[in-house]
């Protein structure tokens, strides 16, 4: 469901003139991949029982598919029920094959105005990683509704999976203890 809040915003940022609706429209979607990498940070911290300026500072100096991969690690450990870790696994797998994905198309593209009658953003993307890819990314305003909703929800998620992490943590010594004694073997 998308908040009327979010609908009417994103609406008035349609009325504006090109390019700067397209310049505002990318910035508050890059504002919202913000909210997603700063919950995912809270979570990151609760896994690992870090307070919050030493949270800061360790995730300060990840990059953000490393955050994923490291809180999906330690997330599957906590002592939550199994259906829970699941969809929360979904979610953090998720944040790299779609959000981290579109956020660098978005973050390392030219952004055009798109002049149509949906307005929005035109960004032309090129990449060269083992074969070449040149794609044009198109967010109208609608587009933008329902993918900034979905970004928001995420966000929510991973704040909620934190809050859930600090009731059921995980026994990162016991687990160290089992990988203890399989070096010994």
């Amino acid at each position: 469901m998308v908040p009327d809040s979010l609908r009417e915003y994103l609406e008035t940022i349609g009325q504006l003139d090109q390019p700067t609706q397209a310049f505002a429209l990318m910035g508050y979607y890059l504002s919202t991949f913000t909210e997603i990498e700063m919950s995912l940070n809270e979570l990151f911290g609760q896994l690992l029982r870090l307070d919050w300026p030493q949270q800061r500072i360790v995730t300060a100096n990840m990059a953000f598919a490393d955050k994923v991969h490291t809180v999906r690690a330690l997330f599957r450990e906590t002592a939550l029920p199994a259906e829970y870790k699941r969809e929360g696994d979904k979610l953090l797998a998720r944040l790299v094959s779609d959000f981290a994905a579109e956020r660098n198309k978005v973050a390392h593209g030219f952004i055009f105005g798109h002049g149509y009658i949906n307005g929005g953003a035109l960004i032309p993307t090129f990449r060269a990683k083992g074969k070449v890819d040149d794609d044009t990314f198109l967010m109208t305003i609608e587009d933008a509704i329902l993918r900034l909703s979905d970004m928001m929800t995420a966000s929510g998620h991973l704040l909620e999976m934190a809050t859930n992490t600090k009731a059921k943590q995980a026994d990162l010594e016991a687990v160290a203890a089992i990988e203890m004694q399989r070096i010994r073997m």
